[in-house]
This record gives structure tokens, sequence and C-alpha cells, in this order.
């Protein structure tokens, strides 16, 4: 992560801002959130706010070592941030207002009291995602993430900034796929 580097920032045609993350060779850093043996599931499948857009969030629980990596880029987001303030925000920022308005790339969930599962949060878009089989070859798109197995690669694409807020965006270009198979518990 150290020798990754931030280009300028740009705005969309809406006024959307985000600036690019590139490692040293001028390409998106890249990583498996998972390993076969130990694929990820997600438990609120993919969505989309527009039924007609292409462009999909995807939540997927962590593990203990997905989560130590995911906390580690949040520390290297939120150290670039208060290094790289004047740029992003045309005033140098505190830890503490960094602190603030930083969002985390680890979700935290909670409905009634009750605390679920943490997830990261990753976007695709669905004509340009490959899939794959734990075979690595080719497939279809799963029917539904949610009764599958996963193991996902993305791009640690860039940053993005909203109003009082800034976090990271995760973009999945690959994902091995196997459905789950389920039977009926009665027979």
């Amino acid at each position: 992560m150290e020798s990754w580097v931030v280009g300028p920032i740009a705005t969309t045609n809406r006024g959307a801002k985000s600036a690019n993350i590139l490692t040293e060779f001028g390409i998106p850093p890249v990583k498996r959130l998972a390993e076969a043996s130990n694929p990820l599931t997600t438990p609120y499948g993919s969505s989309t706010f527009d039924p007609h857009s292409t462009r999909h969030s995807i939540d997927f629980t962590i593990d203990k070592p997905l989560q130590e990596w995911l906390q580690e880029l949040d520390q290297w987001a939120q150290k670039i941030i208060l290094k790289e303030s004047p740029r992003f925000f045309k005033k140098q920022l505190s830890k503490e207002e960094v602190s603030q308005m930083y969002q985390s790339v680890i979700k935290k969930h909670e409905k009634d009291g009750q605390q679920f599962s943490d997830t990261v949060r990753c976007k695709f878009s669905a004509g340009r995602l490959k899939h794959w089989g734990f075979d690595h070859k080719p497939r279809e798109a799963p029917v539904d993430y949610k009764n599958c197995l996963l193991v996902p690669l993305v791009h640690v694409k860039n940053f993005y900034f909203g109003t009082n807020q800034v976090g990271l965006v995760l973009e999945m270009t690959d994902v091995m796929v196997q459905e789950q198979v389920r039977t009926c518990p009665f027979d």
C-alpha cells in the first residue's frame, strides 16, 4: 500500500468527485478477498438502486484475515486523506476530522439491538464482471449470489468524495462462484 499513488480529483457530469488509486505500475491495486478453500458468502445478494442499471453493490461477510487486511486498508486511506487533505479539501484536516469523515470499508450491521456479521461492500458492472467456476473455467452468472460460495477479485479503484464524507470504492472485476446445493433437512 505504501507505494500506491492517488491521482488528481476528477468530477463527473453529475458532480461526483473521485480520485483514482494506482500502483507504481499505473494500474489499480488488486486483491483477492478469499481463497477457494475458505470462500465468502453474501447475506443480501447483489442490489442496485435503479432496476435498469448495470451497476450493482454486493456485501460479503468477512473472516478474520480479511478483516485485518481491510483494517490496514482503512488505516492507509485515513493516513493519505490526512496527508493530502489540502489537495482534496483545500485545507488541512485534523486526524479527528478525517476520522469523522472517513467511511470504513468494513460495514457494521445492527437491527433492533442485534449485531450481525461485518461485511465489505464492493461494486461491479453486470456486463463486465467475469464469472469463474471453482474449476477455473468461465461460467455464467448465478441466478442469486445469496446461495453461492464466492471468491471475489477486486480493484482498490478510487476514493469517492461526498458531502462531509470520503471513502474507498472496491470494484469487483472477477469472481469464482459455486452454488450451494440446498437439501431438505427432513429427508
